[in-house]
């Protein structure tokens, strides 16, 4: 795409439900605090996958046992995969006894989990057309900064990572972009759009409200 080309970048498809609107979405659930709009999200997916610890994030905090009156059931991942350190004994029990398949990747030591988990994402099923990753702005910041680094790394996959809060995408090379005025930080968005213009590639992160 050239310069002076306009491309669309919506946060829309976070509330689509991904099978019947046709664009596959794949869910990684993080072993960090998930946010709020992660039971919608993991709902809707066409792939659900925890990263190891992920997996006690969902059990603990959407899944587990005291959820289990919730108004709407919280569907199990399709896959857990990485070092699987960090998984519990009985939560891992727990999957494996529902069906879920369980991979160990512990001899692969290059990767992180969440690199496991998006490459597992592109290789399996219908190529989603995002991948979306939660509990991805919290923890160490070595682990910050390596899944900022997954956004460069996989910039072909639509990689969006969310926090509390937070949307962080890559906004690829030669987008334009437009805010008109003043260019600064904590900026406050009123309108529906904002088109900014950047000469190479450049991470965009906006905070959510509601």
């Amino acid at each position: 795409m050239g310069a002076g080309q306009t491309r669309v970048l919506t946060s829309t498809f976070l509330e689509e439900d991904a099978a019947s609107s046709g664009r596959p979405l794949a869910a990684v659930l993080l072993n960090w605090t998930l946010p709020s709009l992660a039971a919608r999200v993991w709902q809707r997916a066409t792939l659900r996958i925890c990263a190891d610890g992920g997996a006690n994030r969902l059990y603990d905090e959407l899944r587990g046992p005291s959820h289990a009156s919730d108004s709407v059931p919280m569907p199990h991942p399709h896959a857990i995969i990485g070092d699987l350190d960090s998984i519990r004994p009985e939560v891992a029990a727990y999957y494996r006894d529902a069906g879920v398949a369980i991979t160990d990747l512990s001899h692969d030591q290059d990767s992180t989990d969440l690199q496991k988990c998006v490459e597992y994402a592109a290789a399996h099923g219908s190529r989603p057309q995002h991948i979306v990753a939660f509990g991805a702005h919290g923890g160490r910041l070595d682990h910050i900064l390596s899944n900022l680094g997954c956004l460069y790394r996989y910039r072909h996959l639509n990689l969006v990572l969310v926090g509390e809060g937070n949307i962080t995408r890559l906004v690829p090379h030669d987008t334009e972009m437009r805010m008109g005025g003043l260019l600064s930080t904590s900026n406050i968005l009123e309108a529906e759009e904002v088109v900014v213009e950047s000469d190479s590639d450049l991470i965009w992160t906006v905070q959510c409200k509601g």
